[in-house]
């Protein structure tokens, strides 16, 4: 018998107990109209694998509508396979997060991942075996992008072709890049919609010194800090940005001490 509430009582009920797994599995046993409640908070952190593909393998039966934040560490080759995946990630559409950590595994292509959820605004990227121009093409295909976390790794050489993008996301929030940093940059400074982020956080070698500048000053009327782990025994040329008050922290894995400038 369902429950005698109103949908109202019965969201507020569910939103009430977001943290708390059991109980909600225990409301979803209770009444079918429980189910989509607490599927909302059930799924809305996930981290996809072997055993979710197994749970569902009629993918238009899976809960990954509610997903939020979607976590990616194929340790099982799913994205290399091809066969389940492209139709079982297209049904995490609503995802404002997405995080790809690949670390070890063979070459893979991201274009099954290309507009996955038009909400998104956090894309994080690490040791993802892809063409840079895969990567950059990826970036791209999501127009509310906001933050984006880049962990360089060494497949993002400048070797492949790839033409400039004919639209890009205005990326408002956040910039980290770690590791061999060029190649990126300069595919993120081809972006046709300029860059307007806010903060900006990288490693840097004085191979990359000059990239970083250039970009720092592409978000000239945006950034508000920007920090820089500088591996280097020589000086990083300083950049002032015009017309912004800005936080600056450098920290040289070269020397000890880390210095603050109110620039």
């Amino acid at each position: 018998m369902p429950p005698l509430l109103p949908p109202e009582i019965l969201d507020l009920i569910a939103d009430c107990l977001h943290g708390d797994t059991s109980a909600l599995k225990a409301c979803s046993l209770v009444s079918k109209s429980w189910i989509s409640r607490a599927r909302r908070h059930l799924f809305a952190q996930l981290t996809l694998s072997s055993r979710w593909v197994d749970a569902f393998p009629d993918p238009t039966n899976s809960p990954g509508n509610h997903t939020r934040i979607l976590r990616i560490y194929y340790k099982d080759d799913i994205i290399a396979a091809s066969t389940v995946a492209p139709t079982l990630v297209r049904h995490f559409c609503n995802i404002e997060e997405l995080r790809i950590v690949l670390e070890g595994r063979k070459r893979v292509s991201l274009v099954q991942l290309h507009g996955l959820s038009p909400a998104l605004k956090c894309l994080h990227l690490s040791y993802v075996p892809s063409p840079l121009s895969e990567v950059l093409d990826l970036i791209c295909s999501f127009p509310l992008l906001e933050d984006l976390w880049l962990d360089i790794t060494p497949f993002w050489s400048g070797g492949d072709e790839r033409n400039i993008p004919s639209t890009s996301p205005k990326l408002t929030g956040s910039l980290h890049l770690r590791g061999q940093n060029c190649f990126a940059m300069r595919g993120l400074l081809d972006f046709p919609n300029g860059l307007h982020f806010a903060e900006i956080a990288a490693s840097c070698s004085a191979e990359d010194a000059e990239l970083l500048v250039e970009l720092i000053a592409r978000c000239s009327d945006t950034l508000e800090s920007f920090s820089v782990r500088y591996d280097s025994s020589g000086a990083f040329p300083f950049v002032r940005v015009v017309g912004k008050p800005l936080t600056l922290l450098i920290a040289s894995t070269r020397f000890s001490g880390v210095f603050l400038l109110i620039l």
